[in-house]
């Protein structure tokens, strides 16, 4: 190889890398597309990813979420079966607890010691 090759092909290997590493930004590692990964065995309402802000420092946290009566009954499921599952590696459930409800709504509440991606539905009946 000439030396104008040598520097075709370098100035090719600058470009790359500039598309890839700065144009181009890197994705978050702790994002999860819940399309992704394998369905929690619930009746799954929604995801929630939890993420920490910049400056903070994430020991724990309770989180309250709120399913609505209405999906419930349209599902044909028990409020009672609300649960909550936390995504590390695979669907772990957490211990959860239904602290209210309201006329249009659910409340449960979980506590969580990592941040991560979480699913919030109702266990079907057996």
């Amino acid at each position: 190889m000439g030396h104008e090759t040598f520097k075709s092909l370098a100035l090719v290997l600058i470009v790359v890398f500039i598309i890839l590493f700065v144009l181009k930004p890197a994705a978050a590692p702790d994002i999860l597309d819940p399309a992704s990964l394998p369905k929690p065995t619930l009746h799954v309402y929604d995801y929630v990813q939890i993420t920490q802000g910049k400056d903070v420092n994430f020991e724990s946290a309770d989180i309250t979420l709120r399913v609505p009566k209405d999906w419930i009954k349209k599902n044909k499921l028990k409020q009672m079966n609300l649960a909550v599952w936390h995504w590390k590696g695979d669907w772990i459930v957490l211990e959860s607890e239904i602290t209210s409800s309201d006329s249009e709504y659910v409340y449960v509440r979980v506590s969580v010691e990592e941040l991560g991606l979480l699913a919030v539905g109702v266990v079907p009946k057996r």
